[in-house]
């Protein structure tokens, strides 16, 4: 554990990241998250977690076990392609049927492809695939695709690569949102309660411009609308859920695929945010509002009280 850590430049901060990403991994407290207090069973547990981590600011095994197999170890493959010759051979039909493979990890593979060629414009769109090879319920892998695009005429093959790399990087955010984070049954629950919540509102906006004697249709609607979007608190609550979420569900894979970038500036940048993320208490602060909302919510009787309060009085002109 200690190895992780103080390599880091702040190593107090990165010994807190450490403990609180380990925290939810072991499913623990963060309060019990220590060595010193783990049994031998937990122990293995975090040895299991951390040794990919080890090996991978390393490049090699823990001390004690190099001479064990390392066949259980998620494999990295990389591969380098050659954007020179993509860009000079563009017109090549046999080039646009390729998909090439960047990055594999895991059940993630990263694929380019030549999307689009604009000749007017003299300009090149290239595709980037984000592949999950642990298939869904419909027996499919999921998949999220970007595009970026760029000058047939560029010759910095550096700024190609980071442009490139960046795509890549969203794409993979975009995976997290969509097929992770969008899949949690907070998230969902989040989901329900959000049309729940606007249908009660609306009910108790039309039942008070019933009793204010309001009839005009336009009226009625700009007034429910405005009441509605005042005082609904879901959005804000799934809003919130999903930054705190960014980066938590597939940590190893943003660092995995960070580290194998080159000379590329955003990387250190995005490392350490990711970190953060890791050990944030936004998670928790936010499933803490959360659970107050549904206590609220599930008693109808006092939230229909405080929410007819916030109505505003209407000069009837009909």
């Amino acid at each position: 554990m200690d190895a992780i850590w103080q390599i880091s430049s702040k190593p107090k901060k990165a010994r807190t990241s450490i403990y609180k990403w380990l925290s939810v991994k072991m499913d623990m407290p963060f309060c019990e998250t220590h060595v010193k207090y783990f049994t031998k069973e937990q122990c293995r547990k975090a040895i299991r977690i951390l040794r990919p981590m080890y090996i991978q600011l390393y490049g090699k095994d823990l001390p004690w076990r190099k001479k064990e197999k390392m066949e259980n170890l998620p494999i990295v493959k990389v591969f380098k392609i050659d954007y020179s010759f993509l860009m000079k051979n563009y017109l090549n039909p046999e080039l646009w049927k390729k998909e090439w493979t960047l990055f594999a990890y895991k059940t993630f593979t990263i694929t380019l492809q030549i999307y689009s060629i604009k000749t007017k414009e003299e300009k090149i769109t290239f595709l980037i695939t984000v592949y999950n090879h642990d298939v869904n319920s419909n027996g499919m892998d999921n998949k999220c695709t970007n595009y970026i695009e760029c000058s047939l005429k560029l010759e910095d093959i550096t700024f190609l690569k980071r442009q490139i790399n960046s795509c890549i990087f969203n794409t993979i955010c975009n995976m997290e949102k969509v097929y992770f984070i969008l899949e949690t049954d907070e998230y969902r629950d989040l989901s329900d309660k959000k049309y729940e919540e606007r249908s009660r509102l609306r009910q108790y906006a039309e039942d008070f411009l019933d009793e204010c004697g309001v009839t005009s249709e336009a009226c009625r609607e700009a007034y429910i609308e405005a009441y509605v979007d005042e005082n609904e608190q879901v959005c804000n609550l799934i809003s919130d859920y999903i930054l705190a979420k960014v980066y938590t569900m597939l940590p190893d894979l943003f660092l995995t695929f960070l580290s194998t970038l080159e000379d590329d500036p955003k990387k250190e940048i995005r490392t350490k945010e990711i970190e953060l993320a890791i050990g944030s208490e936004d998670y928790k602060d936010v499933m803490k509002r959360i659970q107050e909302f549904k206590l609220e919510f599930e008693d109808e009787e006092n939230f229909e009280a405080e929410m007819k309060s916030k109505l505003e009085e209407v000069i009837n002109n009909d």
